[in-house]
């Protein structure tokens, strides 16, 4: 970024900005021919799925660049500073998603919530429901202290309860007895063509175009937040960004990198890599060395501390209360089950505003060893191969989030996901 405040050119926010610099020609040519695989059948489940997600992902192109010549009629002798850049890259991927959610179990459908986790006291009707549903035939809909009557409910709700909200299928999961596992699927072509002319010692003329498609089909009402797959949407976009610059050089462009603090909602944030180039099999055999030697171990290792949340309201009597009343510090249980010490939160009185601050919780940490593993061959003067494996989260260290800080919620102060499983990547690269 420029030395000073950031400039019109880059929007109207301060914050958030990444300038990217694309890559130019070169006075010889240049290329490159990529493809990255991911497949289930080498990774890892999630910790909270029944199995392993589906996962099917490549991702392929290429890049060329060198000097702009037209036989017989420009820069046959390569004498002028003309180059191109061109890169092309294809996305298709099928992820299966591990959608949690809680529904209602058939015996709710029919009336009966003595089951129910959130259903406190009897059940009870108020006057005005009671003359409403004897409006329209409806009486006797209480029939015991947790059971309904199934006349009483309404048949346009029923049906599209039936339609729209399907049963549970992972009553292992407790109150979060629905999973959803259908895949999301992506389909992605990114193009970019650059061109760059050295008019002279301090004058450089660039243009380049970019331009992106994108298809993205969701197994759920991604919209409407809703995680069931009977109702399922997608979308497709475009990107496009063309630029022309004259680039003249008066005095030296001085740049800086800033450093700061971490961001104000997690507290520590480590990073460590490293690269081991293997030393053996280097002066074995010719056979021995083209297959066993010149390996290079990689690694990186993150690790995050739990971000900040803030405690909230789920209840019928909240009035105009958003957040609970807190009456002692905030306690770390740590357990799937109860995250947080939930009996340090109440709700206030009806009428009254809660206490509790933003960011008192703190939900689950990220940690994440990833390891890669990668050999280049010398195929003939530039020409080269490399073939690389990766391993993401290698050691399938479960990183949980979405805790429920929703005082009244059915799975109030619990873990509700968790980040990827241990993810296998092989690739195929070839520069010249």
């Amino acid at each position: 970024m420029p030395k000073k405040s950031i400039v019109f050119s880059y929007g109207f926010a301060g914050l958030g900005q990444v300038v990217v610099e694309t890559k130019s020609g070169s006075g010889t040519f240049h290329g490159s021919a990529w493809d990255y695989l991911r497949n289930n059948a080498f990774d890892a489940a999630n910790y909270f799925s029944t199995g392993t997600s589906a996962l099917h992902q490549n991702i392929y192109g290429y890049t060329l660049g060198g000097p702009v010549i037209i036989p017989k009629l420009y820069n046959t002798d390569r004498s002028k500073k003309t180059f191109f850049f061109a890169s092309n890259q294809w996305q298709t991927i099928s992820a299966g998603s591990v959608i949690r959610a809680a529904v209602f179990p058939q015996a709710m459908r029919d009336g009966d919530f003595s089951s129910s986790p959130t259903l406190k006291g009897n059940l009870t009707l108020d006057a005005h429901s009671q003359a409403l549903l004897a409006s329209e035939g409806r009486t006797n809909c209480i029939t015991g202290p947790t059971t309904l009557n199934p006349a009483c409910l309404d048949p346009v709700a029923v049906g599209l309860l039936k339609a729209y909200v399907p049963l549970p299928n992972n009553v292992a999961g407790g109150f979060q007895n629905y999973l959803n596992q259908d895949p999301q699927t992506t389909s992605q072509i990114d193009y970019q063509f650059r061109g760059d002319h050295q008019i002279n010692r301090n004058n450089l003329l660039i243009g380049r175009i970019m331009y992106e498609q994108v298809i993205n089909a969701f197994p759920n009402d991604s919209w409407g937040g809703t995680p069931y797959n009977t109702i399922t949407n997608a979308y497709y976009t475009t990107g496009f960004n063309g630029v022309v610059r004259l680039q003249s050089a008066i005095t030296p462009d001085l740049m800086n990198t800033a450093y700061g603090p971490p961001s104000y909602d997690f507290t520590n944030d480590i990073t460590a890599t490293w690269v081991y180039a293997i030393p053996y099999f280097r002066h074995s055999n010719r056979l021995f060395k083209l297959t066993l030697g010149d390996w290079n171990l990689g690694g990186l290792f993150l690790h995050q501390s739990g971000f900040a949340l803030s405690p909230g309201m789920s209840s019928g009597t909240q009035g105009l209360a958003a957040r609970p009343n807190q009456l002692a510090p905030y306690h770390k249980v740590g357990k799937l089950s109860e995250w947080f010490d939930k009996s340090a939160f109440v709700a206030p009185a009806y009428g009254f505003y809660g206490n509790a601050r933003n960011g008192t919780i703190r939900g689950p940490g990220y940690t994440s060893f990833n390891l890669s593993l990668n050999k280049t061959f010398s195929i003939h003067d530039r020409l080269a191969m490399q073939i690389r494996a990766e391993a993401f989260n290698a050691l399938n260290h479960p990183n949980f989030r979405s805790v429920d800080t929703g005082l009244g919620d059915g799975s109030y102060g619990q873990v509700n996901s968790a980040g990827d499983p241990r993810i296998m990547e092989f690739a195929a690269k070839l520069t010249f």
